[in-house]
């Protein structure tokens, strides 16, 4: 028996929907069960369904799913981990740590691809194979707390600074603060969020307005 349900975020892939879900397990809302679901979008028949963790004392499903290839990754914060699943059977493929920067605020993770970005432990960011969790590369963070990925580059953002991360290797290609007036708006002092596009547009919402920076060409 539930006493109240809600969720944190769908996916859609073809014909499924895909929702990260809790119920309450009291009437207070003490303990929570924590969800991964899958639906078939045609009809709203459920297809599957998955208790993740242990119950919890807290909503722990605290980001949508992240559908990659034939998996689909739910991220909960009960151990700060993300689990991953094979969306068309619901067999539990792997399980990874996942960093969350102060309280609450963290960026789940994301992916193109065969690769799913894990935003790992102390403050590094894991490119792994999304059917085995297989590391390619581990890119230390320095503190990052907002990534936003285009065709070929990651950007990831910590305090005033700026990074800039080639996607397929995890190097360092560039990075700057407000300081660097020729390669970033000097604004930076205080970005809001991020955005980008395939096309390597990023887009930075800063006080008194956004900018909006092109990559150069490789």
């Amino acid at each position: 028996f539930s006493f109240r349900a809600g969720a944190s975020g769908a996916a859609v892939s073809g014909d499924t929907v895909y929702i990260a879900g809790w119920t309450w397990l009291d009437a207070d809302g003490l303990t929570t069960q924590q969800w991964l679901m899958a639906f078939s979008a045609s009809t709203g028949q459920q297809l599957w369904q998955v208790a993740q963790a242990e119950p919890a004392q807290f909503v722990a499903v605290v980001a949508p799913p992240v559908i990659v290839g034939r998996t689909v990754a739910l991220t909960l914060n009960v151990r700060r981990q993300v689990f991953v699943f094979d969306r068309f059977t619901a067999e539990p493929l792997w399980r990874s740590p996942f960093v969350i920067n102060g309280s609450s605020a963290f960026d789940p993770p994301f992916g193109s691809g065969d690769t799913l970005f894990v935003p790992g432990p102390e403050s590094a960011l894991e490119a792994r194979r999304a059917t085995d969790g297989f590391v390619f590369w581990r890119w230390e963070g320095l503190g990052a707390q907002t990534y936003v990925m285009t065709r070929s580059r990651i950007y990831a953002e910590a305090g005033r600074t700026l990074y800039v991360i080639d996607r397929a290797r995890g190097f360092l290609r560039w990075s700057g603060d407000r300081a660097s007036a020729s390669e970033l708006p000097d604004a930076l002092e205080s970005i809001l969020f991020m955005a980008a596009s395939d096309e390597g547009r990023v887009l930075l919402s800063v006080a008194g307005g956004v900018r909006c920076l092109r990559e150069r060409a490789d």
